[in-house]
C-alpha cells in the first residue's frame, strides 16, 4: 500500500468510528428517556374483510361488484367468521398491553388532556385502516438428495415431486421440487403518527404494517428410487378456531414496530441536528429492552 494510501485511511477509519460512536450514544441516550415517552392511542379504523380466492373482474358496476365482494365473503372458508367488533376490541386490548409491557407512558382518547400536558417526545398512533385479506399461496420447497424408502405415519399427505435436470456445459444436475397450495389470512394495517419531536417540530407519517398467518407445512422428500421421488408431508391448517391470533398477534407485534419507528426517527433526526446521517437501523430488543442495532430492513413502510 502506498504511502499516499495510508494516509487517507488514516484519516477516514476516524471519522467513520467517530460517526458511528455518535449515532450508537444518541441511541443509548434515548433508551434511558423511554420512560418519559408519552404515547396516545386511537383506533379510529374501519376493518375491511376480503376474499381474494374468489375472482372479480374490473369491468363491473359499484352495485355488481358489491354483490361480488359480498358473495365472496359468504363462500370464504375463513372471513366469513371474523366478527369486527371483537376483533377490534382484542386489538385495541392487547396494543395497549404491549405499549405499555415497554415502559412508556400510554394513554387513551379518555385522558388526551393528560397527554397534552406531557412533556416531549410524545406522539398520537392512530389506527385508520385495517384489511383483513384471505388468500393462498404456494408452499415451496426443492432438494438433490433424499432419503429412500420411508415408511412413517407422521406424514399424513403425498404429493409426486418434479424432476428437474440442468446442465451446464460438462456438469449435469438433477434436483426435485414441489409447490403446495395452502391457506393465508394477511392483516393489512396503516398507521398515521404525530410526533412531538421537542417543542418546535411535529413529526407526520403513515405507516404501514402487515402481518401473514398461513397453514404450516412439515414434510421430507423420499423414493423408491432415483427416479420416483414423492413428498410426504402434515399440514397444521387455518381453521376459524385460529382466528384469535389475527387480532392478538398482530397488535403486539404492530405495537413493537411502532416503537421501533419512534426509536428510530428520534435517533434520526437528533443526527440530523449534528449534520449527520444514520448509518444503522435500531430496533428494541425483546429480552434485553435495550436499543440495538440490527442490519434488518425494518417491518414498517412510511407512506409518501
Amino acid at each position: 500500500m502506498s504511502i499516499k494510501s495510508s494516509f487517507i485511511l488514516l484519516i477516514i477509519i476516524p471519522i467513520l468510528f467517530s460517526s458511528c460512536f455518535v449515532e450508537q450514544r444518541i441511541a443509548y441516550a434515548y433508551q434511558d428517556e423511554i420512560p418519559t415517552t408519552s404515547i396516545l392511542f386511537r383506533n379510529s379504523a374501519e376493518v375491511f374483510v376480503n376474499n381474494h380466492k374468489v375472482y372479480i373482474p374490473d369491468n363491473l358496476s359499484a352495485a355488481e361488484k358489491e354483490l361480488y365482494y359480498d358473495s365472496a365473503y359468504y363462500s370464504s372458508d375463513l372471513i366469513q367468521f371474523i366478527d369486527v367488533e371483537d376483533f377490534n376490541y382484542r386489538f385495541n386490548e392487547y396494543f395497549l398491553k404491549s405499549l405499555q409491557e415497554k415502559q412508556l407512558r400510554v394513554y387513551t382518547e379518555d385522558s388526551i388532556t393528560a397527554f397534552i400536558k406531557q412533556k416531549t417526545p410524545r406522539m398520537i398512533i392512530e389506527l385508520v385502516q385495517i384489511e383483513i385479506e384471505e388468500d393462498f399461496n404456494y408452499y415451496y420447497d426443492e432438494t438433490n438428495d433424499y432419503p429412500l424408502n420411508i415408511n412413517t405415519n407422521k406424514y399424513l399427505h403425498l404429493k409426486e415431486a418434479t424432476c428437474h435436470n440442468e446442465s451446464d456445459g460438462d456438469f449435469n444436475s438433477q434436483y426435485f421440487s414441489v409447490e403446495i397450495p395452502r391457506n393465508d389470512i394477511t392483516v393489512n394495517s396503516w398507521f398515521k403518527i404525530d410526533l412531538w419531536y421537542n417543542d418546535t417540530t411535529v413529526i407526520n407519517n403513515t405507516i404501514f404494517i402487515n402481518y401473514l398467518l398461513e397453514d404450516e407445512i412439515e414434510g421430507i422428500f423420499t423414493g423408491k428410487n432415483t427416479q420416483n421421488v414423492n413428498y410426504i408431508y402434515t399440514i397444521d391448517s387455518i381453521t376459524p378456531i385460529d382466528l384469535w391470533k389475527i387480532s392478538e398477534i398482530p397488535a403486539e407485534i404492530f405495537a413493537k414496530d411502532a416503537i421501533d419507528y419512534l426509536i428510530n426517527i428520534i435517533i434520526e433526526n437528533r443526527l440530523y441536528e449534528k449534520d449527520k446521517k444514520p448509518k444503522s437501523h435500531w430496533r428494541l430488543s425483546d429480552k434485553s429492552e435495550n436499543i440495538l442495532p440490527t442490519d434488518e430492513e425494518m417491518p414498517y413502510v412510511i407512506m409518501d
